[in-house]
C-alpha cells in the first residue's frame, strides 16, 4: 500500500479550518483555470465525532459522498478534466490532471509541496459523472 501524500495527510480539518473547494473544470490545465469550462464548484466541510479529526483527503471522499448521493453533476464534456482542491480564502492544495476515455480514468495529482505522482486506473461507467469519476479516482489513492 503506499503512502498517502502529505498534502492530504498532514492537513487536518480542525474546527478552525475553512470550508474545502473542490473545483472541476472540462479541459487540460496551461496556466490559467479561466480558458477551462467551469462544470463544477463543490464548496463544504466535513466534521469528525467522537474520533481524531478527518484528514483532507478523508473530508473530501465525505464531501464527494455527500454530493454524489444528493446532487447531479455533469458528465465529461472531453476526456481531459483539471481538478483544483483547496481550502476556502487560502488557496489550492492539490490539482489532479485527469485523463477518462472509454470508462478508465486516471490522474497526476500535484502540489506545492510533494512531488507529482499517479492515481492507479479506474473503471467508470458511461453514465458517471464527474464528481463520481473524481470520487472513485480519490477512493484508489
Amino acid at each position: 500500500m503506499r503512502a498517502k501524500p502529505k498534502v492530504f495527510r498532514d492537513a487536518h480539518a480542525e474546527d478552525g479550518n475553512p470550508a474545502l473547494v473542490i473545483e472541476i473544470y472540462d479541459g487540460e490545465y496551461s496556466g490559467d483555470l479561466s480558458v477551462l469550462t467551469d462544470l463544477c464548484s463543490v464548496e463544504g466541510s466535513a466534521r469528525a465525532y467522537d474520533r481524531p479529526p478527518y484528514s483532507t483527503l478523508e473530508e473530501v471522499h465525505k464531501i464527494l459522498d455527500l454530493c454524489e448521493k444528493r446532487y447531479s453533476a455533469p458528465l465529461p464534456q472531453s476526456s481531459l478534466l483539471t481538478v483544483v482542491i483547496g481550502r476556502k480564502g487560502a488557496g489550492p492544495l492539490v490539482r489532479l490532471d485527469v485523463y477518462a476515455k472509454n470508462g478508465q480514468a486516471s490522474a497526476s495529482v500535484l502540489s506545492n509541496t510533494e512531488p507529482r505522482w499517479d492515481t492507479g486506473a479506474i473503471c467508470y461507467l458511461p453514465e458517471d459523472n464527474v464528481i463520481n469519476i473524481v470520487r472513485k479516482l480519490l477512493a484508489s489513492t
